[in-house]
């Protein structure tokens, strides 16, 4: 019986840490969740009978790409201070900014300033994403470079809104789905961890063609808690079987550790 991991990336982060964990290693980690995996189907089929298992791959969904802006071309402040003029939200915040900054200053010299701040903001939370998507395509190399089933997939981009400072992740879960359907002849039993029911279409085409699903499912505590960042509900009453994964039980196995950062900032 041949199994493979599907991994939504941002899931997995985010499930991680929501439990204020780090894991050290993450071959020992999919190793386990591999594991548990065959513990749950074997429940799940109310059986005991031998036969060769194997983990055949995780694929790692992730970003590997966001859009670009250059804050240093004059077209860039350009198209900052029209939106400027066009957005009431925008304008009323970051005139207010400037207002409090130049106290006595007329209408244009507040607006002026007001395209200032927010050019200024966007550079910056920029900046600190462009940070954050070098460190991630680091740590991705770094996991694959050190296993030899793990494969990174970084299809995903970062859709961003510059003006309002948030990202929108585009293309995973699509990447995702497709590979489920187009990698069906490698596996018999796909383990999905994702907490995104827009899946499920996917696991009911590889349920139709003889091929068996089940979910991942991170939760605190030790065994029998059931809280946590779960999966979809939708997503579970889909799949064949659910992978229960506490907390306490990667501690105990030495997966993961409780990450003292996260802990003390809580």
């Amino acid at each position: 019986m041949r199994f493979a991991i599907f991994v939504d990336g941002s899931n997995l982060y985010g499930s991680i840490k929501s439990m204020h964990l780090k894991v050290p290693e993450y071959q020992a980690f999919f190793n386990y969740i591999f594991r548990k995996a065959v513990e749950a189907r074997k429940v799940a089929l109310y059986s005991d009978v031998p036969c060769q298992i194997e983990l055949r791959r995780v694929y790692w969904y992730a970003v590997g790409e966001m859009d670009v802006w250059n804050f240093d071309d004059p077209n860039t402040v350009k198209i900052f201070r029209d939106r400027l003029s066009r957005d009431a939200e925008l304008k009323k915040k970051y005139c207010e900014l400037a207002g409090r900054k130049l106290q006595n200053g007329d209408q244009s010299m507040v607006m002026q300033e007001a395209s200032e701040i927010l050019l200024h903001t966007a550079r910056s939370w920029y900046d600190k994403k462009v940070s954050s998507l070098n460190g991630m395509k680091s740590f991705y190399h770094a996991v694959q470079r050190d296993t030899d089933f793990i494969e990174i997939i970084a299809t995903a981009r970062w859709k961003l809104d510059v003006f309002r400072q948030s990202a929108i992740e585009k293309g995973l879960d699509t990447a995702l789905a497709v590979d489920m359907i187009a990698q069906q002849d490698n596996y018999d039993v796909a383990i999905l961890i994702s907490g995104d029911a827009d899946n499920i279409p996917s696991v009911k085409y590889i349920g139709n063609h003889n091929k068996v699903f089940g979910v991942v499912d991170f939760l605190e505590g030790y065994p029998p808690e059931r809280q946590g960042r779960q999966s979809s509900h939708h997503l579970k009453s889909a799949a064949d079987f659910v992978v229960p994964v506490y907390e306490m039980d990667l501690i105990a196995q030495r997966i993961a550790e409780k990450d003292k950062v996260l802990v003390d900032a809580i």
